[in-house]
C-alpha cells in the first residue's frame, strides 16, 4: 500500500473564532535551525554544527486579493494568534482518496503592509508580512510540531529537543 498527498483542497483563517475572508494565500514561515561553522583539529574540513532547537527567526505573509477590512485587522500593532485551518487530499493506492486535517496555530505581530495596485480588472495583490514567534501544527488533531522560542521549545512528532537543555538551566 502506498500513500501520498494530493493538494490543499481549502483553507480557512480564524482568529477569535472569526472567519476572515478575501485571504487568496498564505506563505508559512521556513523554520530554519541555528547553524555554526566548525573547523579546526581532528576535523579533515568544514561542517555547519545545528545548534538543536534554536532557530532564526521566522516570518510568514498573507497575500489578500485586494485591501480589505480584514487586511487592516491584522495589521494593527498587537500580538495576534490565527489558526489556520486547511484539507489535504491525499491518495491511498487501496483505500482510494481520503481527507487530513491540518492546522497551524501561529501567533505573530505584522511588520509591514503592502497594499498592492489599483488597475482596472484587476485584483489589487496586498500583501502583508509578519514575524512568527510561535507555531504548532497539528495534522488530523495529532501534534507533530512545536516551535516556541520563548518558552524554550521544539517539538517534532512528539520528542521535544529542548527538554533537556531546559532542565540544564532550570526552566522545566
Amino acid at each position: 500500500m502506498a500513500q501520498f498527498s494530493e493538494i490543499n483542497t481549502s483553507f480557512a483563517v480564524y482568529e477569535n473564532a472569526v472567519d476572515f475572508y478575501g485571504i487568496a494565500d498564505i506563505t508559512l514561515p521556513n523554520i530554519q535551525q541555528i547553524t555554526e561553522g566548525m573547523e579546526g583539529a581532528g576535523v579533515a574540513g568544514k561542517y555547519d554544527a545545528v545548534v538543536r532547537g534554536h532557530i532564526d527567526a521566522m516570518k510568514m505573509s498573507i497575500q489578500f486579493r485586494n485591501p480589505t477590512t480584514d487586511a487592516f485587522k491584522l495589521f494593527t500593532p498587537d500580538t495576534h494568534q490565527l489558526d489556520l485551518r486547511g484539507n489535504i487530499q491525499e491518495r491511498d493506492t487501496v483505500n482510494g482518496v481520503r481527507n487530513v486535517g491540518v492546522k497551524h496555530v501561529v501567533t505573530c505581530e505584522p511588520i509591514n503592509l503592502d497594499l498592492g495596485k489599483l488597475a482596472n480588472y484587476a485584483k489589487g495583490d496586498t500583501k502583508a508580512e509578519y514575524t512568527v514567534t510561535s507555531i504548532t501544527t497539528y495534522m488530523d488533531g495529532v501534534e507533530v510540531l512545536c516551535v516556541d522560542p520563548f518558552n524554550y521549545t521544539f517539538r517534532v512528532n512528539g520528542k521535544d529537543y529542548l527538554e533537556e537543555p531546559r532542565k540544564n538551566l532550570g526552566k522545566a
